[in-house]
């Protein structure tokens, strides 16, 4: 269960400069 945190959370900030990248 915490490897799947983990990887929801290097999932996130990874991708969330790319959805910032598509919204500007």
């Amino acid at each position: 269960m915490q490897n799947r945190a983990i990887s929801l959370d290097q999932v996130i900030s990874e991708l969330n400069p790319k959805l910032r990248g598509w919204f500007e």
